[in-house]
């Protein structure tokens, strides 16, 4: 029973050591993404007190106080490295390029003169129009994935990035003014 005692009231007195995780909560001013009971949504995040995100966006502009509790999912917007957002950009770009080089392929099937093959000119043409297309294909597609993977490296754009919440002692009054006082922590 001592033990227990001794117990209860360390989880009361010392919940900030406890909810102290660094590296693990966003810095204000973060731009969050929260789902709160099923329902997702975007905010600013203010400041952080004890067990409560206070959050500017979600409704009307207002400062928001939210329980650590009601949320399901927290996500905080990151900047991509500039690998990622050059390997992002060389794969947009590429693809990007290949379509248009198709179309100009398609534009151009045909033009070829394929006069000297006599009387396999059907024959030539398409080969010809096959090659020629592969060629803007790959040349569109080469000079598609340059210009992406310098866009992306110069301009990597966000990301969103999952983070928990500090784990600890909770406290706070539920309905019938029932004083509950929780703790949690994950392993």
């Amino acid at each position: 029973m001592r033990l227990v005692s001794l117990l209860a009231i360390l989880l009361v007195l010392v919940p900030s050591c406890l909810n102290a995780q660094p590296g693990t909560v966003p810095e204000n001013g973060s731009r969050l993404r929260l789902k709160l009971e099923g329902k997702n949504g975007t905010c600013l995040l203010d400041h952080i007190v004890s067990d409560t995100l206070y959050v500017s966006g979600l409704e009307d502009g207002q400062l928001t106080p939210i329980a650590f509790g009601r949320v399901e999912r927290a996500q905080v917007r990151v900047r991509r490295s500039a690998g990622w957002g050059a390997l992002r950009g060389l794969v947009i770009g590429g693809a990007t390029g290949a379509a248009v080089g198709m179309a100009v392929g398609i534009a151009k099937w045909g033009d070829m003169d394929t006069d000297a093959c006599g009387v396999f000119d059907e024959i030539c043409d398409d080969t010809f129009g096959a090659w020629q297309m592969v060629g803007y294909i790959t040349l569109f597609g080469f000079a598609g994935m340059g210009a992406g993977g310098i866009i992306g490296a110069v301009a990597p754009g966000h990301r969103w990035k999952t983070f928990e919440l500090p784990q600890g002692v909770s406290m706070g009054v539920q309905r019938g003014n029932t004083f509950v006082v929780q703790y949690k922590r994950s392993f």
